[in-house]
């Protein structure tokens, strides 16, 4: 099914990729100072792979940045509404500790996505629109695939870029940011009490990169903590979670990390032939802490639109992964054609790297 999507998407921007048949890759820092970043290629690991494309590149980067100007039409709350989607979908906030031995932590918040010109313009203005908090970076993954990524560290960007502008996440992104406020609370003091519960915290959240390098055990004996008394109960004011209503824009903002739309192929009513049906999905692992988030979207969705909108665990948990899939689907020539489409046409400027979907299916709608 993906196949075909991509080789309908193909066929609509072929003349796109003709006009431009270099990939632009490109990597750039703000000039803020601050703590290292992790799991990123510094300058100088960069430079050895670089090309003069990707030089010239870079130069691009720097000179967009320079020249960035907020859009006339005063529209950043709605972009941070569609930051604070795209965030739960792709973001991680956690924190790392600053050294073996030290209780001190460091927190940070970093979201990525495959790189295109749509991502980069994306990146430009959550930049800016952040308070030209953290940087900016371009890299290839382990898998070759170039990658844009946000990322700022320390309390200060956590306070001043964080917590003011991301008051739209729920699930473990809602508690993640409770529990750094937590942390930083006890970060003076010395009870072994508190100590264990900043170890405890810390390690119960995901991390960006390849994981904690120390084991929770091992932290703790360097700590001089007792490893016998981790199981510290948390304090309910971190489990609960978000009543802030959600909005179209952070649906959008959502949709553009974990959402997809195009066409599945399937059986036609009388069975005897293929054909085409229209679709909208979105996916999150059907994990406790996303069933108020999958639940909330449902219920935004219906209340937009005079829609069907389908939510179902697809339970294929196995050896290796113990938990299914929330599926949310959104199918046919009414809901998804008609309602869907018209919904998304005055916002067309926010689907961002996802346009040639909506394209695809304006394409599909005219000629069937």
């Amino acid at each position: 099914m993906k196949f075909i999507n991509n080789i309908l998407l193909s066929m609509l921007s072929l003349r796109k990729v003709m006009q431009n048949k270099n990939i632009i890759t490109v990597r750039c820092n703000s000039t803020n100072s601050g703590s290292n970043i992790n799991n990123v290629p510094t300058p100088e690991k960069t430079l050895i792979t670089q090309s003069p494309l990707l030089l010239a590149a870079q130069k691009q980067l720097e000179l967009a940045l320079k020249t960035y100007k907020p859009l006339p039409n005063g529209d950043t709350q709605n972009f941070k509404e569609l930051l604070n989607g795209f965030f739960q979908a792709e973001g991680t906030i956690s924190a790392s500790f600053i050294g073996a031995t030290s209780i001190r932590i460091n927190p940070y918040f970093v979201m990525s996505q495959n790189y295109s010109v749509e991502s980069l313009n994306f990146f430009v203005r959550t930049y800016y629109e952040l308070g030209q908090v953290g940087r900016v970076s371009v890299h290839s993954n382990n898998y070759d695939k170039v990658m844009i990524i946000y990322r700022a560290d320390g309390w200060k960007s956590f306070f001043t870029a964080f917590v003011p502008n991301f008051t739209m996440l729920y699930g473990d992104k809602f508690m993640a940011i409770n529990i750094l406020k937590k942390e930083h609370e006890l970060s003076s003091s010395s009870s072994v009490k508190d100590k264990l519960l900043i170890v405890r915290l810390i390690y119960s959240m995901p991390t960006s990169g390849a994981g904690r390098s120390l084991t929770l055990k091992k932290k703790l004996e360097l700590l001089n903590l007792p490893s016998e008394s981790t199981l510290v109960e948390l304090p309910p004011s971190l489990v609960k979670e978000n009543p802030q209503n959600m909005t179209l824009f952070f649906f959008i903002g959502f949709f553009l990390g974990d959402g997809n739309l195009g066409l599945w192929p399937e059986w036609s009513e009388s069975h005897t032939r293929l054909v085409f049906s229209p679709r909208l999905t979105l996916v999150q692992l059907a994990k406790d802490s996303n069933i108020y988030l999958m639940n909330n979207i449902k219920k935004l969705l219906e209340s937009l639109l005079n829609i069907k909108v389908l939510l179902f665990n697809n339970d294929n948990s196995n050896d290796t992964q113990d938990v299914g899939i929330f599926n949310l689907i959104v199918k046919g020539q009414h809901d998804l054609l008609d309602q869907f489409l018209n919904l998304l046409a005055p916002i067309y400027d926010y689907l961002y790297w996802k346009k040639p979907q909506y394209e695809l299916l304006v394409w599909f709608k005219r000629y069937n």
